[in-house]
């Protein structure tokens, strides 16, 4: 059993808000290094690194080495001090010994005064914050190579309809209305079963009957009086990428019903689920081919075993020319290369019941607090 594995089974993740803190501490630090890479205060530590290591200065600290220089002011305070003792040979001395060159002295006082302010410069915490970034800069390195496309926050009151369609595309396309897939088990209403409160979108599947419509590819629409009631979510009319990071926040409930997050294109195929949640795990997978080749769609899934329902946690896919990354809360969980999908994809979220078994009892909540895509 790999660590990985283990760690899924024990639950041995980064804590979902101490991962949201690390990476709003990361941008924040990020914002930091950049202002302060603009600032006077740098551009002034930068001159004086290179100007007190010029090799002007290095000759003048020689002489200040080498002989102690006395200002005009000095030596009359050491001629008081010499008459005050009588001691006529440290007269003689001072009498007889040079006086320091006037612009020699005021050099030594600017380089004196040069280094203090170095030094100061050197105690500043916003430089020292600033160079150990700078030695870490790798850290930054998610910040600069993913740039944001799309999100929603699910800040408003309503679910903004210009991003998000309330049935699946297929219906909005064929019908303009909304219908469900033959076996499920819910009616997918329009709209009803979905809510924004507390700045996250809700997906709510309640055990109540209602009629509606379910698509059976052998008979076309059949009407069903169904025993639950759920809701799906897409940007199928408003936004599709190609290659790129999508993540959300996510919440799955326990219980009965099944939820998903997942991107689809213009056919059932080919499929991307970022993960499903069915009687107790969570499914990533990959779905590729024609349904009517011999042997039927290609596809690769893997199960999770870890206690994940019930909890919050960022679900990512990073998709790219060569390679598919699934990740829960920063962790890589799955990679492919095959069936890599090359057509635009949208966003999508859902949840029903697949069981004939009447055993939701009660509503049952998906809980998505933001959802982003980024570009490379």
């Amino acid at each position: 059993m790999s660590l990985l594995r283990l760690n899924v089974i024990l639950g041995i993740f980064p804590e979902t808000g101490r991962f949201e803190k690390n990476r709003q501490q990361v941008i924040s630090d990020y914002h930091d290094f950049l202002a302060y890479a603009e600032s006077d205060e740098l551009a002034r530590f930068e001159y004086l690194s290179k100007h007190l290591a010029s090799p002007e200065l290095d000759e003048l600290r020689n002489k200040r080495v080498k002989k102690k220089v006395i200002t005009f002011t000095q030596r009359i305070q050491q001629v008081i001090r010499a008459f005050r003792r009588s001691r006529l040979e440290e007269l003689e001395e001072l009498e007889n010994k040079p006086e320091t060159d006037p612009d020699e002295i005021a050099a030594l006082e600017e380089l004196a005064a040069l280094e203090n302010e170095f030094e100061q410069i050197k105690k500043s915490k916003s430089l020292k914050k600033y160079l150990h970034s700078k030695a870490n800069v790798s850290q930054f390195e998610p910040l600069t190579t993913w740039k944001l496309q799309f999100e929603d926050d699910f800040d408003a009151t309503h679910l903004d309809t210009e991003k998000w369609l309330t049935r699946y595309f297929g219906a909005e396309k064929i019908l303009k209305r909304s219908y469900s897939l033959w076996g499920d088990q819910q009616c997918l209403t329009e709209g009803e079963n979905i809510s924004l409160s507390n700045s996250k979108l809700s997906i709510e599947t309640r055990p109540e009957e209602k009629k509606g419509i379910a698509w059976n590819p052998m008979a076309g629409f059949i009407p069903v009086e169904f025993p639950y009631t759920s809701g799906t979510v897409n940007t199928g009319k408003s936004f599709r990428f190609k290659h790129g990071k999508i993540e959300a926040k996510v919440k799955v409930p326990q219980g009965a019903a099944y939820h998903a997050f997942w991107l689809a294109g213009e056919s059932v195929l080919p499929q991307i689920n970022i993960f499903s949640y069915v009687k107790g795990k969570f499914y990533l997978g990959n779905f590729w081919g024609k349904l009517n080749d011999a042997n039927g769609a290609n596809h690769d899934i893997t199960a999770l075993t870890g206690a994940f329902a019930g909890k919050s946690y960022i679900f990512s896919l990073e998709w790219s020319k060569k390679e598919l990354v699934w990740a829960i809360n920063g962790v890589p969980m799955k990679t492919m290369t095959l069936g890599i999908p090359n057509d635009p994809m949208y966003i999508a979220f859902g949840s029903g019941v697949k069981t004939q078994k009447r055993s939701l009892k009660s509503p049952v909540k998906m809980e998505i607090d933001w959802v982003r895509y980024y570009s490379k």
